[in-house]
């Protein structure tokens, strides 16, 4: 059911109006009865940077948290999970203050933020927000953790330096252990600063040494077990 849900979500995408994956996820979020979304970029454990906006709300939100640097988008990559703030000034926005009073004045009446992590590595935040306070329906909640799900994954990817239409392939093939491939080749680049073949090169020589799959080496560095400039 979840991937079906999720397959439905990709296609959606692919028609959602933007000039980039980041800007077309974000645009479908708005269909879960949200006012705002944004996707932040995550740097040293916060957000650090706006890849997308959509709504009404959206790109004030975005920069509420870069400004303040507080808000559920900070708890959520702190967390690592989802902050569901239903209502404002109370229950948990009582952690990050002057952020829910200034989303109030902006007529702000709930927010939610969901971390985009893949094991140990958090490239960012889905935020999202409404006008009026309450509950996301489970159905809601459902589609925006698909959402989010989808979106760390094109990060990622887009980090390993795939196209847009590359990417969206990837994520529409389904197939795991090629997508952790791409993520773990950009992580590598990252740390090493070689090019995206020679950091594929030096997973597989990696992989030749310790008899290991790719998979294997690839899924140990997404969940940062190894780096492969200490290696």
């Amino acid at each position: 059911m979840e991937t079906s849900r999720r397959d439905a979500l990709l296609r959606k995408a692919v028609a959602a109006p933007g000039s980039s994956i980041a800007q077309q996820l974000c645009s479908l979020s708005l269909d879960s009865q949200i006012d705002g979304a944004a996707i932040l970029l995550a740097g040293d454990g916060s957000p650090s940077g706006i890849a997308a906006t959509s709504g009404p709300l959206g790109r004030d939100l975005a920069e509420l948290e870069l400004k303040l640097g507080e808000g559920p988008g900070h708890q959520a990559l702190n967390t690592r999970v989802p902050v569901l703030a239903e209502q404002l000034l109370t229950g948990a926005s009582e952690d990050w203050p002057v952020f829910a009073s200034e989303a109030r004045e902006r007529t702000v009446g709930a927010v939610f933020a969901f971390p985009l992590c893949l094991g140990s590595l958090c490239v960012g935040v889905l935020e999202v927000c409404r006008f009026v306070h309450g509950k996301l329906s489970v159905s809601d909640l459902t589609d925006l953790s698909l959402l989010a799900s989808l979106a760390t994954s094109a990060l990622l990817l887009m980090q390993a330096g795939l196209g847009d239409g590359e990417t969206f392939d990837l994520l529409q093939s389904g197939d795991p252990a090629q997508l952790r491939v791409h993520q773990a080749t950009g992580m590598v680049a990252q740390q090493t600063l070689l090019s995206l073949p020679d950091s594929l090169a030096l997973m597989r020589a990696y992989a030749v040494t310790q008899d290991l799959s790719l998979w294997d080496v690839a899924e140990r560095v997404v969940t940062r077990r190894i780096r492969m400039d200490t290696t």
